[in-house]
């Protein structure tokens, strides 16, 4: 992981980003440097063979795609093209313009919640947007590999 870490980060970060940012990054490239390197291919490899188009097309409630101005893995083009997929679909790109801070998302962020609670609110969103079947579908084939990835989902998604 080490050897991996200089050519992984520059494809999360901007330049901009790893030159004003220096202390978090040292802290990002620890920890990356010290995951398992099979798990972390594990995740690229399941990331990678995700297609969830035909899925998407059973969403009912809205959807926003966000993507960033200099985001690699989810470009603009990408956003706009889930628009083909989704009707309802509102697209946001962000530009290394505009930042979102704290007050300005407090509609979405509520630091007042216990991870149990942050868990059960997101559990119910993911059943309104995904169906219960789907849902409970996810929870009952979780590996060790992806609990942890299912808990952060339910958590902050």
């Amino acid at each position: 992981m080490p050897a991996l870490a200089d050519a992984v980060l520059p494809r999360w970060f901007t330049a901009g980003f790893m030159a004003a940012q220096p202390l978090m990054l040292s802290g990002i490239r620890d920890v990356f440097r010290h995951t398992s390197g099979e798990g972390y291919a594990s995740n690229c490899e399941a990331i990678r063979d995700a297609d969830a188009r035909e899925e998407a097309k059973t969403i009912k409630a809205p959807v926003l795609v966000i993507s960033g101005t200099h985001d690699q893995s989810t470009t603009a083009a990408q956003g706009r093209g889930t628009g083909r997929i989704h009707r309802g679909l509102a697209l946001c790109r962000i530009s290394s313009k505009r930042t979102c801070t704290r007050k300005r998302c407090s509609s979405s962020w509520e630091p007042d919640m216990t991870e149990d609670e942050r868990y059960e609110a997101g559990l119910n969103v993911r059943r309104v947007v995904l169906g219960d079947a789907h849902v409970t579908r996810s929870l009952d084939n979780r590996r060790d590999l992806t609990t942890e990835f299912q808990n952060l989902i339910m958590r902050y998604a």
